[in-house]
């Protein structure tokens, strides 16, 4: 009777955590499941022979192509048409952001023969049309980091320095100075953002004031940081360490180890998906940093894309190849293949349904629930 009871008591512990989604550790990804095979679809592609790999981005209508030359180009995600182009002098080296109806992004003019200083600025250019709406100077870099929060522009330098303008004319509100330079790309969430700089150490820092809201010193070069929800930031170095901290105790939660430097961090439902220099993408419980599944590629991939529907996007640095990954076990659907000795320039951007894949052929968008037109 004893062990009759005890399994019952099991089954009915069970029976809650499935009702109640989220609840146990061993709750599906989330409650939609993907298809068990998907047809991809290929919509459209926009030829640019010379794209950036710094400042492709979209807000679900339109994507924005940054080209050699500082050229922008807008482009409906609907049918591929160009609706305008801007040649903005110089270099971009930013990548660029939308915030509050405009368009920001960063460029950097070529030294000329005289030996005039090279200037860096700030563009707001209109969304709709393409025209500059006004242009802040900002300390020289060579790389910037941009993020938006209301009505501010966060501008990162990899040398180690911020400065929040205002979105509406380019005042700036305020500038800090980090002591050390960039070692990642930052990542910005719900009025902070947080960086890794060569001292090594992390900091998290307030997006109203500038003002360090967390700092800790580590003990090798990282990689790559990110802020998941809740008080939390997750960070991973050049010897494959990956640690979720409390940002609130400074203690550790959990720290785990792969095989080479982790190169990318993001979030997937209550997973994080973490990519790494060994050629794994790791689906990784946030919990205890359990390992959900992990996929190995034939070459190093770019950051994931998630895909509405419980899909994951993976690009590879090589060969002109991206696969559609399920996201909850880590199976292959399908796969893209562009056209040969095409490669991929950036890590995919979602667009609602479409998947943009920015190649040096140019850009082509695939979907998998159908092509849509005007």
């Amino acid at each position: 009777m004893k062990d009759k009871r005890h399994s019952a008591g099991i089954f009915r512990i069970f029976s809650i955590c499935v009702i109640v989604a989220g609840l146990c550790p061993w709750t599906a990804l989330s409650a939609q499941k993907p298809a068990s095979s998907i047809s991809i679809k290929r919509c459209w592609e926009y030829p640019v022979a010379s794209l950036s790999d710094k400042g492709i981005s979209s807000d679900g209508m339109r994507a924005y192509l940054a080209e050699d030359g500082a050229r922008l180009e807008a482009v409906s995600i609907t049918d591929g048409s160009r609706i305008w182009f801007s040649d903005l002098g110089g270099e971009i080296i930013s990548n660029v952001v939308e915030g509050n109806g405009a368009l920001f992004v960063v460029t950097r003019s070529v030294e000329s023969s005289g030996g005039k200083p090279a200037s860096t600025v700030v563009r707001s250019l209109s969304k709709e049309t393409g025209i500059t709406n006004w242009v802040a100077d900002v300390s020289d870099s060579s790389r910037y980091y941009l993020g938006t929060e209301r009505e501010l522009l966060i501008a990162v330098s990899d040398q180690g320095k911020a400065a929040a303008l205002s979105t509406a004319a380019g005042a700036e509100c305020w500038s800090t100075s980090f002591a050390g330079k960039i070692t990642s790309v930052p990542f910005f969430s719900a009025g902070r953002f947080i960086v890794a700089t060569d001292r090594p150490e992390i900091l998290v820092v307030s997006v109203q004031d500038g003002k360090i809201a967390f700092r800790k010193v580590v003990r090798f070069r990282l990689t790559s940081v990110f802020l998941p929800e809740g008080d939390k930031g997750a960070w991973g170095d050049e010897r494959g360490n990956l640690t979720l901290g409390d940002l609130a105790s400074g203690k550790t939660i959990w720290k785990i180890k792969k095989g080479a430097a982790v190169s990318d961090i993001g979030a997937m439902g209550e997973m994080l998906l973490v990519t790494s220099d060994d050629n794994f993408v790791y689906a990784i419980a946030s919990y205890n940093g359990g390992v959900r599944w992990k996929k190995r590629q034939t070459d190093r991939i770019y950051k994931p894309g998630i895909l509405a529907g419980g899909f994951v996007v993976l690009s590879a640095k090589t060969g002109g190849t991206s696969q559609i990954l399920e996201a909850d076990r880590g199976r292959i659907l399908d796969q893209i293949q562009l056209s040969a000795g095409a490669t991929v320039v950036q890590f995919p951007i979602i667009a609602g349904d479409s998947i943009l894949i920015p190649a040096s052929t140019g850009l082509s968008a695939y979907s998998v629930t159908g092509c849509t037109t005007k």
